[in-house]
């Protein structure tokens, strides 16, 4: 019961952050950062978040885990961290997360090239 309880937390509007009087905290935002850090390990890039776009989440049945879990669909922007030229453009993010109870599984983070089909 705990374990719901907690997905359906993170599930709900961003609250203000209470360590920070500029910054609104979204709570969809710490998946997008377990989303980074993947990115990070995997294609070897930082970037940092700059703004939830779209989430949804699904809860599951258990398969790998011990308790009820869920599969969060999620869509964010973020630049390259480190990066001195003042002009970029943020990327559009795709990421997958599996939440195990307060354990997080990245399965897919990916950014999401324009089309340039007219």
């Amino acid at each position: 019961k705990r374990q719901i309880e907690f997905l359906e937390y993170l599930m709900k509007e961003g609250k203000p952050n209470p360590m920070s009087s500029e910054v609104t905290f979204h709570p969809w935002s710490c998946l997008a950062d377990v989303a980074l850090m993947y990115y990070h390990k995997e294609q070897g890039i930082e970037f940092h978040l700059l703004q939830m776009v779209k989430e949804n989440s699904r809860i599951i049945s258990p398969i790998s885990c011990s308790v009820p879990g869920a599969y969060s669909h999620i869509f964010f922007k973020a630049v390259p961290r480190n990066v001195d030229c003042a002009d970029l453009s943020p990327q559009l993010f795709f990421a997958e997360i599996l939440s195990c109870g307060v354990k997080f599984h990245p399965t897919h983070c990916f950014v999401i090239e324009p089309n340039d089909d007219p």
